[in-house]
């Protein structure tokens, strides 16, 4: 039955002086044959997270501790700023173990391969993403899409609603189809805002954390296809923000901000992940 997804612990995930180098070191090359032999793992736990619809927990851990979650990161803050060309064929190699957490991996790395060329987060808030999967392996996806909305790429208003409030905000709605929501420690959430003189609303990006109060994962998600990829809803029930989760908004009748880079990233990722 559709429920509430365990909270996830999170720590800091030390380096040993060794590994530290030997990642440092790592080629191109040798992500994607390290992404091989992870896969050959994953492919022996894949038909039962499939049947069962269970997120593959322990694929993660193994990800983390082969620091795959700094995959896309720029170096400039840590990461190891794999280039599309490439990043396409760790997914294609991951995907080849199991569909879905190469799908739900994607998610998370993308945000940051097409952060490096369009740079839409404050500065602070990319500086926090980026610490966070370096230092502890934290996941990132943002939360758009709701029910009879699809994706709001399309020109979609989202129903769930930000008003402001003394010292921040408070968000109301519930997002469809948020892949890794198990394991998701950052959600970037869309909402609409309300013109106090009864106009067309304003759109606006918020930064929701795991650990907010007044958020909670429904688990709703039980598709065909990718079954394993947690892509549950996200609730959110008078979710009280500080203003500096605040990212930005535009006006309903301005093009999404996300360009082109975005498209691109998500787009070659996910066909990567079709084709492994």
């Amino acid at each position: 039955m559709p429920g509430r997804a365990e909270k996830v612990e999170y720590s800091n995930l030390p380096a040993s002086d060794g590994q530290a180098a030997r990642l440092r070191a790592m080629s191109e090359r040798d992500w994607v044959a390290t992404a091989a032999s992870l896969a050959e793992r994953f492919a022996e736990r894949a038909a039962q997270h499939d049947r069962e619809g269970s997120f593959p927990h322990e694929n993660f851990a193994e990800l983390r501790e082969a620091g795959f979650m700094k995959l896309t990161v720029p170096r400039s803050h840590g990461g190891f700023e794999l280039p599309l060309s490439r990043f396409v064929r760790v997914q294609d190699a991951l995907a080849r173990g199991d569909g879905s957490t190469a799908l739900s991996l994607n998610m998370h790395l993308i945000r940051f391969g097409a952060e490096r060329e369009s740079h839409l987060y404050p500065p602070e808030w990319f500086d926090e993403l980026c610490r966070g999967a370096v230092e502890e392996g934290r996941l990132v996806n943002t939360a758009a899409t709701e029910e009879g909305l699809g994706s709001p790429a399309g020109g979609g208003v989202p129903e769930t609603t930000a008003t402001p409030v003394e010292g921040g905000w408070v968000l109301e709605g519930r997002k469809t189809f948020v892949t890794l929501a198990p394991e998701l420690w950052y959600m970037p959430v869309l909402a609409r805002l309300d013109s106090p003189d009864g106009g067309p609303p304003d759109i606006a990006d918020f930064m929701v954390l795991r650990d907010d109060p007044g958020i909670r994962i429904d688990e709703t998600w039980d598709a065909l296809g990718m079954r394993a990829s947690g892509s549950h809803d996200l609730v959110l029930e008078g979710a009280r923000l500080g203003e500096d989760r605040f990212l930005g908004y535009r006006n309903r009748a301005t093009p999404s901000p996300r360009g082109r880079a975005s498209g691109v990233w998500f787009a070659l990722g996910v066909a990567a992940t079709t084709t492994g």
